[in-house]
């Protein structure tokens, strides 16, 4: 479950068939702090975790609707404690 109350592990839903762990960790990792991807593909959803919440606050801001294909965003949320 999602919730806009900050925290270290960000989560991505609906993510496309095709998107791999490989695909995620190099979006993520961009910023600082980045820890790890952990995706779950049969459920279309992944968990990537940094350092601390301000960490993963600005790869939130940074990647909230990024375009994954002209037809799909990124949709990442704060992760629910």
């Amino acid at each position: 479950m999602a919730t806009d109350v900050p925290d270290n592990i960000l989560q991505v839903q609906e993510l496309p068939e095709e998107v791999t762990s490989e695909m995620l960790e190099a979006l993520f990792k961009q910023f600082p702090g980045y820890i790890q991807v952990r995706l779950l593909v049969d459920k279309r959803l992944a968990y990537i975790e940094f350092d601390n919440d301000s960490q993963a606050g600005v790869a939130l801001s940074g990647l909230k609707g990024f375009k994954l294909s002209p037809t799909q965003t990124l949709n990442v949320t704060y992760a629910k404690k």
